[in-house]
């Protein structure tokens, strides 16, 4: 399949005639640059969209993820107050160097437009992830959705022997999945898109709040699931500890790295490399550094899982996460030595995985990934 920007914009976006649509870039890469402005020109011929094409947002580098927006940019040539622009915008793509998720996440509401964001976008994910029906991973993330909503653990056994399992009873699930559509869910999505993701039941974290005597902090934590309606505590009052435990096993290169999983923190490193000695360190730190995040499912059957950009190779597989857990829509993990705050994701392809399934309340079980390949998903397997 040949990436069409105007199909990409239809399914993804699904636009409303009339509506404006914006795209925003910074100065870090020329050549983006000038196909994002064939872009313009493509969507601008295509009338039957019905959907006014803006000029070029153009802005300054920020200089790291998550920093606020530069306050002015350039647009049709002259030098413009970026939220003028962005509040007579409908639908705005953000492509930058670093990522513009949070801070367009906090203005979207205010100004009123949906965005998808896209930072770091390289070209040659045109040829690869992009290239993805939207309609399929959307059919992939409905038939999954109904199945992990239901279960409360995914068990995870490798090629190795070694075995993980997840404690996901009762989480929220995230939805990534392409749907930037007008008056659904939070209106705004990654580009490229295609997982669903959620953190571990987070009742580990509070016992580790509590014990090290920061109650406001772990307060906080009961407060957050409760208002989600997802409370910590069982119907007597107890708060359990997370049930993800085992040994998994990643290659970073030709570097065997074993995470030991305990009460959902990795609690040991064992490796005798480079990767492994530097992560030690880091852990013996920060034990929030080894915090279980994330866990979730790559469901773009385009992304390359060799690809060194986690914003490709994490939508092609089952993957974790350690660090902080508010990016899986979990609490965000309070961090006592900031300068090691990070989300870190690991996809799970080297060591293959040898079979994931889902175990449910009732206590059944359904295989939903078989050596390394999806099995739920019918003529979409894979």
């Amino acid at each position: 399949m040949v990436f069409s920007i105007v199909d990409f914009v239809r399914k993804t976006f699904r636009p409303s005639k009339g509506e404006k649509f914006l795209f925003m870039v910074d100065d870090s890469d020329e050549k983006r640059n000038e196909v994002v402005e064939k872009w313009v020109e493509v969507l601008s011929s295509a009338d039957f969209l019905g959907i006014e094409i803006l000029p070029i947002l153009y802005h300054a580098q920020t200089g790291r993820n998550a920093a606020p927006l530069p306050e002015n940019g350039v647009f049709a040539g002259r030098e413009v107050t970026i939220n003028d622009v962005l509040k007579d915008s409908d639908i705005v793509w953000s492509l930058p160097r670093y990522s513009a998720t949070r801070p367009l996440y906090m203005l979207k509401s205010e100004l009123g437009f949906r965005v998808g964001s896209s930072p770091n976008f390289q070209l040659d994910m045109l040829d690869t992830v992009m290239t993805e029906d939207p309609s399929h991973i959307q059919q992939r993330g409905e038939l999954l959705l109904s199945r992990v909503k239901k279960a409360y653990e995914l068990f995870v056994e490798f090629e190795t022997g070694d075995k993980v399992q997840f404690d996901i009873n009762n989480v929220p699930w995230e939805e990534d999945l392409g749907k930037i559509f007008k008056g659904e869910g939070m209106e705004l999505g990654n580009i490229p898109f295609g997982e669903i993701c959620s953190p571990q039941y987070e009742g580990s974290l509070f016992h580790y709040l509590n014990n090290a005597g920061r109650t406001s902090e772990a307060v906080a934590l009961l407060d957050f699931y409760k208002e989600m309606g997802r409370p910590l505590a069982s119907s007597d009052g107890k708060i359990r500890e997370s049930d993800t435990e085992g040994i998994i096993p990643i290659y970073h290169g030709e570097e065997l790295v074993n995470y030991i999983v305990e009460n959902g923190f990795v609690k040991h490193i064992r490796g005798q490399g480079k990767v492994a000695q530097e992560q030690r360190e880091k852990l013996a730190q920060e034990p929030l550094w080894g915090y279980i995040a994330e866990v979730a499912f790559g469901l773009n059957s385009k992304a390359r899982s060799d690809s060194p950009f986690t914003l490709e190779n994490e939508k092609s597989a089952i993957h974790f996460a350690i660090g902080n857990s508010a990016q899986a829509g979990g609490f965000p993990t309070p961090f006592a030595v900031k300068e090691l705050e990070h989300h870190q994701d690991y996809t799970l392809v080297n060591p293959v995985v040898k079979e994931a399934k889902l175990r449910y309340l009732d206590g059944t079980s359904e295989t939903v990934i078989r050596n390394g390949k999806y099995t739920v998903f019918n003529e979409l397997n894979f």
